[in-house]
């Protein structure tokens, strides 16, 4: 850590949520905490050591069969509880590889989430208990502030009641508006809405500080609880995506890039661009590749015989900004359905700070209405594609124009880096901690 970083007061956080490279909730709350001193952060998360170990954190508790359970009809086990001291415990050089399922399970596996889904028991599938070696832990590591993200119905309840059993300051960081759209895709919509608006009131009446993704959220959730949602993204560190220079382009390929989850929010613009990538003659020197955590086993349920043309793997974190610089365009879709424009349209997703400032062009396909679509479009920060019927066209004129694809490429790159730099980001998050502890709620 830096000198000036030495010099300054940084309060003890517990992070209770997601803490990986994996998925784009744990990416955002990793680079938020990205300089605090090891010392001062614990995380409490879901899954294996493997998956949320990180050389930035010192303190990890597993949360597992003490305190996760499935309720009734589900009988799965979770892994063992159990708490990590870096410096005194030695974390296992094995890192669990999921393995794809076979045809037969995977169908059943779709069948149990489609019924959870529709059911609306994928909210409640799972009981959380604050456990004495849970609250144990807790105590010894005598935080200042609870950090969370929630995702789940029960989550939420989990920490409403940490908060009344250890009376911390409570942080809560909402990255999606799933609260105000989850319940469309059950059959009982009315009845959800209602659990999860009544719970979720709850949690933010005992909340200290809220934070918001981005400003359209902070905006109608202000409007809707009448409680300061202060607006945080995703920040990215200049040092690990700086070039000595900008790129020349050696090659008459033209190769757009998409890096980023699959889900039927992302794949159905996806399966929009391929088509018009096949079908039009323009683009026989187009080449498109797909990198992604997501499950190949989605790509090819949706894709089928294209999945595995497009399809370039699951790559660690750290290549990513080498993959971005090198491409020549970067896609960036969401889907146009009502579904997903409502849970889309207050959310800003994880790798739009970094495709700014890959210093590549971002190609944005994406609803007019939603968060991530008027920012750009504000800063002049992408080619913005709002119009299916648009595609063909706009696709050829990114292109063969240069000239409109590089004024967009500083704009976008400024941007970030004065307003989404790492070093920028978490000074102002530790300053709003800091001084959210030395008052009453906010």
């Amino acid at each position: 850590m830096k000198e000036d970083y030495k010099k300054k007061i940084f309060p003890k956080v517990l992070i209770i949520g997601y803490f990986n490279q994996s998925k784009p909730t744990g990416i955002t709350t990793k680079n938020m905490f990205q300089k605090w001193p090891k010392e001062k952060i614990a995380v409490a998360s879901f899954g294996s050591i493997n998956e949320i170990y990180s050389q930035m954190c010192r303190y990890y508790y597993c949360l597992g069969n003490k305190e996760i359970k499935y309720r009734f009809p589900f009988f799965n086990k979770f892994n063992q509880s159990k708490a990590y001291n870096i410096s005194t415990t030695k974390i296992p050089n094995n890192i669990i590889i999921k393995k794809e399922k076979k045809k037969k399970k995977v169908f059943a596996f779709r069948l149990l989430e489609f019924v959870l889904q529709k059911t609306g028991l994928s909210l409640i599938k799972y009981k959380y208990t604050a456990s004495h070696s849970f609250l144990q832990w807790i105590s010894d590591f005598k935080p200042d502030i609870v950090y969370c993200t929630v995702e789940d119905l029960n989550r939420i309840k989990f920490i409403i009641e940490l908060k009344h059993l250890i009376g911390f300051k409570l942080v809560v960081h909402i990255m999606d508006d799933w609260i105000h759209s989850v319940y469309d895709y059950t059959v009982i919509p009315k009845f959800w809405k209602k659990k999860l608006k009544s719970k979720f009131n709850e949690l933010i009446k005992v909340s200290d500080l809220n934070l918001a993704i981005s400003e359209k959220m902070s905006l109608e959730y202000q409007d809707k609880y009448k409680k300061h949602f202060f607006v945080f993204h995703n920040p990215v560190d200049f040092s690990v995506w700086q070039k000595s220079e900008i790129k020349k382009k050696v090659s008459n390929r033209f190769t757009f890039v998409y890096a980023g989850k699959i889900n039927k929010d992302t794949i159905i613009p996806i399966n929009d661009f391929i088509k018009q990538l096949e079908k039009t003659d323009f683009l026989q020197n187009v080449d498109f590749k797909i990198y992604t955590t997501s499950s190949f086993s989605i790509l090819d349920r949706y894709l089928k015989e294209k999945a595995k043309k497009y399809y370039f793997g699951s790559v660690e974190y750290e290549k990513i900004p080498k993959i971005l610089e090198n491409a020549d365009g970067l896609l960036l879709p969401l889907a146009f359905n009502k579904r997903s424009i409502k849970y889309t349209r207050l959310s800003m997703p994880t790798k739009v700070t970094e495709y700014m400032i890959s210093r590549t062009p971002i190609f944005l396909y994406a609803p007019s209405e939603i968060a991530v679509t008027e920012y750009l479009k504000k800063y002049n920060c992408a080619y913005i594609v709002s119009d299916k019927d648009d595609l063909k066209d706009k696709l050829k004129s990114f292109i063969s124009n240069s000239e409109k694809r590089n004024k967009t490429i500083q704009n976008a790159y400024n941007r970030a880096t004065k307003f989404h730099e790492i070093k920028i980001v978490t000074e102002d998050f530790r300053e709003l901690l800091i001084s959210n502890l030395n008052k009453s709620k906010c």
